[in-house]
């Protein structure tokens, strides 16, 4: 199951449409740049490789994938 992130693991605040992230190339995990920079690396306790790249963050996904919600891929559907 596909699941989109929406919450950077550091400040607790959400991602916004088209806002600028980094992802750890390591864990996969999303960060806010200033959080990034703030914790001088990623937010995943552990070892493993902690290069940020630069994504901006979206809501849509790809085609085929999961929705993350019941009912998510009905949005403006009348029953």
């Amino acid at each position: 199951t596909v699941q989109q992130q929406r919450f950077c693991p550091l400040c607790d605040r959400a991602f916004n449409e088209g806002e600028a992230v980094l992802r750890c190339e390591g864990c996969g995990v999303m960060q806010h740049p200033g959080c990034w920079v703030r914790n001088d690396g990623c937010a995943t306790a552990g070892e493993h490789r902690k290069t940020p790249t630069a994504h901006a963050h979206t809501t849509m996904r790809p085609m085929g994938a999961a929705a993350p919600h019941p009912g998510e891929d009905r949005v403006g559907e009348c029953r």
